[in-house]
């Protein structure tokens, strides 16, 4: 690099992919920002003139879908290097606009993240529907990587796209044409177990929902979750929301192996 040219390389986490781009723009600079994962494996590139992005690209594919796969990426490294120009003009929107769109984009994921049954979960289509509600392409899409045999994390790889098949599954269990299998889950061996009142200081709130308070006298501590989702006739997502709400009110508790079980599935892992 010749002395005094500009330079800027760092760890994602420390500072956050959008904040990046944004200091790029702000300070008008030209130039290829270059994202690897941790294990320094090719994420994907962004390509700047006069700080207004003009083109991105990751796995083949370029533009602006390019760009929004490369800002879901919330680990790894970049380094900037000036004045390397792309001969490619594939995106014209201002940069303000590309960043809000992009927070908006990560605030729903964050939602399907928490919303959905833990990645390593595997789906399987309903048996039972009475009809097929209208499905668009992206759903039509992802139903189709739907065989009983594929976690959520395996979805999404074949995918290829996080957002689009994370939002397309939210809609097909909503819809009741996706289901969760607890006997493909991690977690069918967990083994809840009630936390007495002496042992939680001050009073706890009763959990809000019928199908919980029913879950919590249901937990005896020997009980696994797949055994009691056979008894109740619970999804493995309707148990990890009861199972996620009635930790965190303090009435029941995991222990050592089953706890890090937990904490690995159930915890954004992103």
């Amino acid at each position: 690099m010749k002395s005094g040219e500009f330079q800027l390389k760092g760890k994602l986490g420390d500072f956050r992919l959008p904040e990046v781009v944004q200091f790029l723009h702000l300070n008008r600079k030209s130039g290829e920002l270059v994202l690897h994962a941790e294990d320094h494996a090719p994420i994907g590139r962004l390509f700047l003139i006069q700080g207004e992005l003009v083109h991105a690209e990751m796995d083949g594919s370029g533009g602006l879908a390019a760009f929004e796969r490369i800002m879901h990426h919330e680990h790894g490294y970049f380094i900037f290097l000036a004045e390397r120009i792309s001969q490619n003009l594939t995106i014209e929107r201002p940069v303000e606009v590309l960043l809000l769109e992009a927070h908006a984009r990560h605030d729903e994921l964050s939602r399907y993240r928490a919303e959905l049954p833990p990645p390593g979960t595997v789906l399987s289509i309903t048996e039972s529907v009475s009809s097929v509600p209208p499905l668009n392409t992206a759903e039509w899409r992802i139903l189709s990587l739907v065989d009983g045999k594929r976690s959520i994390s395996r979805i999404v790889q074949k995918a290829g796209d996080e957002h689009a098949a994370l939002g397309a599954l939210h809609s097909l269990m909503a819809k009741g044409l996706v289901t969760a299998s607890i006997e493909d889950s991690p977690l069918r061996g967990l083994l809840p177990k009630p936390v007495p009142a002496a042992g939680v200081s001050g009073e706890r709130p009763y959990p809000p929902r019928m199908r919980t308070n029913l879950l919590l006298k249901a937990i005896d501590g020997r009980t696994s979750l797949s055994q009691l989702s056979e008894k109740l006739g619970m999804g493995m997502a309707e148990l990890v929301e009861d199972i996620r709400l009635l930790l965190e009110l303090n009435w029941i508790a995991l222990d050592g192996t089953d706890e890090r079980t937990w904490r690995q599935h159930c915890q954004d892992p992103h």
